[in-house]
């Protein structure tokens, strides 16, 4: 089987540029025991491209299928590479006349409040799923496509989860239209019209014939949008009040920077190990970016946000995500920088995982493409002033305005800050005596410390009202002696009886005096 692709490949290398694709027919072939492979040969009569899979029209196949008695697989695929495909009277594979297809990429942005993360589910609402629908309505695709987008060779830069947004979500596919240059202009109008208000394309761009969305995608850009408390100091108050100092975005900068380069990220991920090469990631840039100050209608007063930028080649599983959990618990004195780069080392570590809330797709980079296919492309990476404007304006209307509504209603970070000392940041098989001098042992005994501290005050407290009551009573019992005495003076006499109020402890005590010795 070796000689006979052998033997195709030589035959199809002067027409195709990358041979590695062609044998997605032949793979699907199967001999049974026993037969002679001898005169299994095809002749190459052309190859060409359908949905991202190169095919080869071959000229004897009905002869040598008589001949070598060879179990097919796949007869369709075989046969007929395509619905575009078809074969004569004689058998013999023949090219239908179809519509020109065309690369095209699309960018998109939406608000991922409502949906079960980007990627189409049968029975969960995603914005794929809304995305296809649309353009099954405006006859861009079929709906039996909708659920099987690799049929228009759809593919997604980034891969969103559930509740998170995107500001620059680019998607590639192929399309027939009628109607080319109408399309591009006329497209995401059509697509916006059917689409919801939360899910808005901004433009459609020609690509290359080989352009694919996630793999020319030479980085990701995604921001984290919090408030600034979480970066208050063990000796600071963690409320609404706090401002994050220049000194202290200085300082998170150079935290963030113990991210930046290649790292084995298996710590911030699950259900891997680390010997696992795909865990090694490499992080471009990793900053702060400018505080808000948000009106918090609810309770009042203005709260402070702050959003961090992290640009890297490909993030995995809740990556993210924990390298914010990780950074807020090592700025906040419950671990050092030590054990932050200790995550990257082969023990495995409890990494605090940040909430899913201010998580945002920022951009999606293609400067590559840009300088490969300048001269006969539109760019990719920047769309022009007018639709990065409109990206920019609802960025900050649908994606950023809602992430400030629900952290003030809810209080997530604030919530999640609360957990932290649950979390064992430390690498197993740490001493007790060392653990107890950690930032975490001693944020601990701090914890524990004012609470006892806060009981004693409780105690205190109810002690002083008990004495103040007591007093208040005697005070009171004092004067009810007073007029006693007064209204039974002068009226005592020999063998007469006198009630005297003895005031002993908190209560009085009535003693029958006879007056005699």
């Amino acid at each position: 089987m070796k000689r006979i692709l052998s033997d195709v490949y030589r035959k199809c290398w002067v027409e195709a540029e990358d041979i590695k694709k062609f044998p997605v027919i032949l793979w699907k072939i199967g001999y049974r025991k026993g037969e002679d492979s001898n005169g299994f040969m095809f002749l190459l009569e052309e190859f060409f491209e359908i949905r991202e899979k190169r095919y080869l029209m071959l000229r004897n196949v009905s002869d040598v299928l008589r001949k070598t008695k060879v179990k097919v697989i796949w007869m369709d695929a075989f046969m007929c590479a395509s619905s575009d495909s078809a074969s004569d009277v004689n058998g013999e594979p023949v090219r239908k006349s179809r519509r020109k297809e065309y690369s095209y990429a699309l960018l998109l942005a939406y608000q991922g409040k409502k949906y079960n993360g980007m990627q189409v589910q049968k029975d969960f609402p995603t914005v794929e799923g809304e995305l296809f629908k649309a353009m099954a309505k405006c006859g861009y695709i079929s709906e039996d496509d909708i659920l099987s987008p690799v049929r228009f060779a759809f593919q997604r830069a980034a891969r969103t989860d559930r509740s998170v947004s995107a500001a620059r979500q680019m998607c590639s596919m192929r399309l027939a239209p009628e109607n080319h240059e109408y399309f591009l202009k006329t497209a995401s109008d059509k697509l916006n019209a059917q689409l919801p208000e939360e899910i808005r394309v901004m433009g459609v761009r020609r690509a290359t014939r080989s352009f694919k969305a996630h793999k020319n995608c030479d980085k990701r850009t995604y921001s984290y949008t919090l408030p600034s408390y979480a970066f208050a100091r063990a000796d600071e108050l963690t409320n609404s009040a706090f401002r994050i100092s220049e000194t202290s975005v200085t300082e998170l900068n150079d935290l963030l920077a113990l991210y930046k380069g290649t790292h084995n990220f298996f710590n911030y991920t699950s259900g891997r190990t680390y010997e696992d090469r795909s865990n090694m990631r490499y992080i471009h840039d990793f900053k702060c970016g400018p505080t808000q100050l948000v009106e918090d209608k609810v309770r009042g007063g203005m709260v402070e946000f702050i959003s961090l930028y992290v640009t890297g080649q490909s993030f995995m599983l809740h990556q993210i995500r924990k390298m914010i959990g990780m950074t807020v618990a090592t700025f906040r004195g419950l671990c050092g920088k030590t054990e932050l780069e200790n995550t990257f080392r082969s023990e495995r570590m409890d990494v605090p995982k940040a909430p899913g809330l201010g998580l945002v797709l920022d951009k999606v980079h293609y400067e590559r493409y840009d300088r490969w296919y300048e001269k006969t492309h539109q760019k990719l990476n920047n769309w022009g002033d007018e639709i990065e404007a409109r990206a920019d304006e609802f960025r900050k209307l649908y994606i950023i305005a809602e992430i400030y509504r629900q952290e003030l209603a809810t209080h997530s970070m604030f919530l999640w800050l609360t957990t932290l000392l649950r979390h064992d940041i430390m690498i197993p098989g740490i001493t007790r005596e060392s653990r107890e001098r950690s930032p975490l042992g001693l944020a601990s005994d701090r914890a524990y410390l004012a609470n006892e501290e806060l009981k004693e005050m409780k105690k205190e407290k109810e002690n002083q009202i008990f004495v103040e009551s007591n007093e208040e009573r005697r005070d009171h019992l004092a004067e009810l002696i007073k007029k006693d005495s007064n209204s039974q003076s002068g009226e005592n006499s020999e063998g007469s009886h006198t009630d005297t109020i003895v005031v002993m402890g908190t209560s009085p005590r009535r003693v029958l005096d006879s007056g005699e010795s």
